[in-house]
């Protein structure tokens, strides 16, 4: 990598590759920026080369002086400076926000409010109840009321019967007719007319009943209906408040991200422009030793 790529400035071309290091930081986890590669330092010229590099700088040649002596008037090999590219080291206190919130993110995601119908067991039973009603139908015979009805007429009309064919046994002293027996079948009847007088008050008293049993229902159910719905739209406020207070965490925990790879970005381009500097600070230096040796 040289100069040019390694400067956040110096060009819309050496820009365009800051911004895709940056695109490519952003898609990756923090710290794993790229380590420049160091640059072949030039030739001293006339003189022989060690041949050794330092650990981690490939193709970087130690420069020595040339035979004879140089102006400064020092002998043996003058060693290089320390021109090692330093990765900074990652901030602790971004890596701590960025982890906390991270944490906060996932302990707010197990905690996500659940929908407990305590109400559902009752309303599907009432509704049944209210589904399976069979239409109206109503049978005399087993209306306890109209039964009773039938019961007292029944006994009256035979109460009136005896007593018209008694009375009629009298006047004739005591011998039946066929008028007596007219007579007393008379009053039986009456009693039986009167108990189908009674019928349509029975009836109407039955399906009123039925009617009433079904408003029953039909009041219960939306009595626990309404129940329901209330709880479920406070369940819906408590998860409004839910994911409104995630997205705050998860604004929390991008914002962090963001962050941390900023200042991993600000740190590595201190880092780089410090790494051109000491590597300029040679280049000039050795310039001026070579032009002092042909001297």
């Amino acid at each position: 990598m040289n100069k040019k790529e390694l400067s956040a400035g110096g060009g819309s071309a050496a820009g365009e590759k800051l911004r895709r290091r940056r695109a490519a930081a952003l898609a990756q986890p923090p710290s794993t920026l790229p380590i420049p590669t160091p640059r072949e330092l030039p030739d001293t010229g006339g003189g022989a080369q060690t041949g050794e590099t330092d650990p981690g700088i490939p193709a970087v040649r130690r420069p020595v002086r040339s035979g004879g002596g140089s102006s400064s008037g020092s002998s043996g090999a003058r060693q290089r400076p320390d021109l090692d590219f330093h990765m900074p080291e990652e901030d602790a206190e971004a890596r701590l926000r960025y982890e906390n919130a991270l944490a906060e993110l996932e302990r707010l995601r197990g905690e996500a409010p659940q929908y407990d119908n305590r109400y559902d067991e009752q309303i599907r039973s009432l509704y049944e109840q209210i589904a399976s009603r069979s239409p109206f139908r109503y049978d005399s015979a087993s209306d306890p009321l109209y039964q009773q009805y039938r019961q007292d007429y029944t006994a009256l009309g035979r109460m009136a019967m005896r007593d018209t064919m008694g009375q009629t046994a009298d006047l004739t002293g005591g011998y039946g007719s066929s008028y007596a027996q007219s007579a007393s079948q008379q009053q039986y009847d009456a009693y039986l007319r009167r108990l189908a007088d009674v019928l349509p008050e029975t009836y109407g008293m039955a399906l009123d009943a039925w009617n009433a049993e079904g408003d029953e229902l039909h009041k219960r159910y939306d009595a626990v209906s309404s129940l329901e719905k209330g709880e479920y739209e406070r369940y819906l406020d408590t998860l409004g408040q839910y994911n409104r207070t995630l997205d705050r965490a998860r604004s929390d925990a991008d914002t962090a991200y963001e962050r941390r790879v900023e200042q991993e970005e600000r740190d590595y381009r201190r880092a780089v422009d410090d790494y051109e500097r000491r590597n300029a600070d040679y280049d000039r230096a050795l310039r001026r030793r070579r032009a002092a040796s042909r001297r």
